[in-house]
């Protein structure tokens, strides 16, 4: 297995103009080039982009395993909190986040614990 950083994307012309791009060439963030399976197409991110949603969404049509990771950063000294929701989970569907061929990780990053 090895990463590729930054690999483009061919997207369609309705997606490009629905989200004001210049061109139809999107990035994804990585590209892990899996042998034994499908190649991974991963986003990651700390918000809920719908243009990075998309990329993903493009990246599973042509092919790839695509998994979106959204990250924050917990600041009010809760405990720890790192969830595997499926893309029928409330909160993905009320954002229309609804695509099976996409996964999406969000996960939260704790402050050390004293």
């Amino acid at each position: 297995m090895r990463v590729v950083r930054e690999v483009d994307i061919k997207m369609p012309e309705h997606i490009r103009i629905a989200h004001k791009r210049k061109t139809c060439i999107g990035k994804v963030d990585f590209i892990i080039i899996n042998p034994d399976e499908k190649d991974i197409a991963i986003e990651l991110d700390s918000s809920n982009k719908q243009y990075n949603y998309k990329k993903l969404e493009v990246s599973a049509e042509i092919g790839y395993k695509a998994v979106w990771i959204v990250w924050k950063r917990n600041t009010s000294g809760k405990p720890y909190k790192s969830s595997y929701k499926d893309d029928h989970s409330q909160k993905n569907h009320e954002l229309g986040f609804v695509n099976n061929n996409v996964s999406i990780l969000r996960h939260t990053f704790h402050p050390k614990l004293k």
